[in-house]
């Protein structure tokens, strides 16, 4: 962290923001996949569905980024230790999670919208079976 950021729990507005994109991922989900994005494990399939159709326009960063925080969303549910929180720093204020008071952190909001404008592959299953790996080798270590 560098002296110009700070890190601090989401305001109203930012679970606002939180709230606004679940629902258009919730929206993806019912339209294409004809089930909704909760919080559960069972999303990853639902997310890797509507990935895979490849309904969701490329240019669409919105519709990629509600897909990001839900796969955030089921991060928080099945990984313990990890909480929504904000970071501000000189690019800006980002959502993003937090392990316990550590210094890892993960910003699924833009998981998936960078993959797609870099032209990369998006799988739903090998980012989060990637994410969970990492932290269980960070945690093992120890985090500062």
């Amino acid at each position: 962290m560098t002296e110009a950021e700070t890190i601090s729990s989401p305001t109203d507005a930012d679970y606002a923001r939180i709230a606004e994109l679940l629902l258009v991922a919730d929206d993806l989900g019912t339209e294409i996949c004809g089930r909704q994005v909760e919080e559960g494990m069972e999303d990853l399939l639902t997310l890797d569905e509507i990935v895979r159709s490849g309904r969701v326009d490329h240019a669409d960063t919105d519709a990629w980024q509600a897909l990001g925080l839900a796969l955030g969303r089921v991060m928080v549910s099945e990984l313990d230790g990890f909480d929504w929180c904000v970071i501000d720093d000189d690019d800006g204020r980002d959502i993003c999670l937090r392990y316990e008071t550590t210094s890892l952190m993960i910003f699924p909001v833009t998981m998936l919208s960078k993959r797609v404008e870099a032209g990369a592959p998006v799988d739903v299953m090998r980012i989060f079976g990637a994410i969970e790996a990492e932290v269980a080798r960070a945690v093992t270590e120890g985090v500062d």
